[in-house]
């Protein structure tokens, strides 16, 4: 009997809605059942939108009644009237009040906007969810579901810890790769010093050339070598920077290789998990 009842069901008739939509690969066309939520289907004209709606209308039913979800009948999303009375705590009201007036809107159209994302997420969460783990929300997209799931304390809330994430996310890498260049500069500048004596003919003959450009005012001989001492220190400090800076942007590189490798891998036994993992059959009462 709860067969036959699901039978019916399946073959009453649900209203589509069609959409226009357009993109940046062109126009598309959006198929949509209000009583069932998650149900839709695309395509680039009307008719292939409207025949997909079909396919995923019969497996919507066959999922849902597999899973022992409830169906709403064709016709439930027109019942509403669209008004509704709710009552809620005082604290809970008066911030409302006061994050429309931030806004600049009224308090209805403030509540429907924030009804309308919080649903949004939910549908979005429930279909990620029902496809698998391999279709699973990002951790941003997950949190953002949580706090929209909790109210608009946790949004507020979930907003300054991502910021203030993200901030000391852009401290923490500035002052490691800082750390990094100057701790590199420092070994090749010791390395490249150990290899410059006075007695190197090669080294003596660059002090000289570069005292040279002092010698029509400096007439001093020991303040011009001085000075051509001081300007090869500038030039092998220079060089020992420039070679900490292709270290650092060689470890970014290795880092970033890394990273997509072990991606990569992940998604790739992810892959496997899910090709050899059975199937669910629908239930048969």
């Amino acid at each position: 009997m709860p067969r036959q009842a699901s039978d019916k069901q399946s073959a009453a008739p649900y209203p589509i809605v069609l959409a226009h939509h357009s993109n940046g690969d062109g126009p598309e066309w959006r198929a949509t059942v209000e009583e069932l939520p998650g149900c839709e289907a695309r395509g680039s004209t009307p008719e292939s939108a409207a025949a997909a709606i079909h396919e995923e209308l019969a497996r919507w039913l066959r999922t849902a009644r597999a899973e022992g979800r409830e169906v709403p009948p064709p016709g439930a999303a027109a019942a509403h009237s669209g008004k509704l009375l709710v009552r809620m705590p005082r604290s809970l009201h008066g911030e409302l009040v006061r994050a429309s007036e931030r806004e600049g809107t009224s308090l209805n159209a403030y509540i429907v906007a924030a009804l309308s994302a919080s649903v949004a997420w939910r549908r979005a969460s429930g279909s990620e969810q029902r496809s698998g783990p391999a279709d699973a929300p990002g951790a941003t997209s997950s949190g953002l579901t949580l706090a929209l799931k909790r109210g608009p304390t946790f949004i507020l809330n979930f907003i300054v810890v991502f910021l203030t994430t993200q901030s000391l996310g852009g401290v923490i890498g500035s002052a490691l790769v800082g750390t990094f260049i100057t701790w590199r500069t420092r070994f090749h500048l010791q390395a490249m010093a150990d290899h410059l004596t006075l007695i190197d003919p090669l080294v003596a003959q660059r002090i000289t050339q570069l005292a040279a450009t002092y010698g029509r005012v400096i007439t001093d001989r020991s303040l011009l070598n001085a000075e051509g001492v001081a300007l090869l220190g500038q030039q092998v400090t220079r060089e020992a920077t420039v070679l900490a800076y292709n270290d650092a942007f060689l470890a970014i590189a290795l880092f970033a290789a890394c990273t997509i490798a072990v991606m990569i891998l992940h998604l790739a036994i992810r892959a496997i998990r899910k090709s050899i993992s059975p199937e669910p059959q629908p239930a048969v009462s």
